[in-house]
């Protein structure tokens, strides 16, 4: 972009992170609720004075994040082998723990297997090899059922597709992991009343702006979908939480919000793993560093010790370390 510049061309850039439009950018405008908001150089300005623009007011500090106290395993990965659809291999005898009270992040660059990795847990994908246990419990058929009957919840990559259902009410998609159960539940039927009361308090809960429960789901912007998708996956006390890149797309304010409420469901004791292609998010939330590439992990680091440098060296690497 630097270059194209440079050479006289006009380059206009469409970022929620503030790394790449300080990296790149000459001038800033800031959109807010259909409207400019403010613009000016980007000598002049600072990040935070971008962020108060962006969301209205200032954002308070984030928290210190108290550190892990893990406890047992809430998810064991021993030997995992798997296919892509094309045959090859993705993941060559791919070995993970994941202990309660922890956030496991993911690093490696994209197509290094971690799909493949999501869809065998969840059960959408078939395994050529290895044991999958969620909270010590061993999937023998793997199944989306399996997986959430034993503690399971996924928040998916794709918000729009996999993640919602979008000619359904918010309050239908909030209470989609509930319909089984009481109190939504009785004697085979859905109690309607019961079922708006938990959609209710879970939209106040998580902070989804919506004119109700009745909206429809594809009417919410994208970061109160995924406030939504975290009420209906969090309200049910997983065990084990899968979040793929958890914040993609979404502004500062909801970004913040999704950190903060995975963070929450790890300092009550639940699992966390996380996989996003971006590092600085890896680096921000992760208690421990798994690192896949080529399909096999290179290394798990400590959050606290690892560095970009020896992240970067291990995504390289096609050796495995302890």
């Amino acid at each position: 972009m630097r270059r194209l510049a440079g050479e006289g061309h006009a380059v206009v850039l469409i970022s929620h992170k503030l790394s790449e439009v300080f990296a790149v950018a000459d001038r800033w405008t800031v959109l807010r609720g259909g409207a400019v908001a403010g613009t000016g150089d980007i000598a002049g300005t600072t990040p935070a004075e971008l962020v108060a623009l962006m969301v209205g007011e200032s954002l308070a500090p984030r928290r210190e994040r108290t550190p892990a106290t893990p406890g047992g395993p809430a998810l064991v990965i021993e030997g995992l082998t798997v296919a892509r659809d094309s045959g090859a291999t993705a993941l060559d005898e791919v070995g993970l723990e994941v202990r309660a009270g922890e956030i496991v992040g993911i690093a490696g660059v994209a197509g290094s297997g971690q799909s493949e990795l999501v869809e065998a847990v969840l059960g959408i994908r078939p395994v050529a090899g290895g044991t999958i246990e969620i909270g010590g419990r061993r999937l023998e058929r793997r199944t989306p059922e399996g997986f959430y009957a034993a503690g399971g919840a996924l928040i998916p990559e794709d918000r729009h597709h996999v993640a919602v259902i979008g000619g359904m009410s918010l309050g239908e998609n909030i209470n989609l992991r509930a319909l089984r159960h009481a109190p939504l539940a009785r004697r085979g039927r859905i109690d309607i009343g019961a079922a708006r009361v938990r959609a209710r308090r879970l939209i106040e809960e998580y902070e989804v702006r919506a004119t109700g429960e009745h909206q429809p789901m594809a009417r919410l912007s994208g970061g109160n979908q995924q406030k939504a998708v975290l009420a209906r996956e969090l309200s049910t006390d997983p065990s084990l939480v899968i979040a793929v890149q958890p914040v993609r797309g979404l502004d500062v304010r909801a970004t913040e919000f999704v950190y903060r409420r995975l963070t929450e469901h790890r300092d009550r004791g639940g699992a966390v793993l996380l996989i996003s292609m971006d590092l600085d998010e890896v680096l921000a939330l992760s208690d421990r560093i798994a690192v896949l590439a080529h399909g096999r992990v290179r290394g798990v680091l400590d959050a606290a010790d690892a560095t970009r440098a020896g992240i970067g060296s291990l995504m390289t690497s096609s050796e495995v370390t302890a």
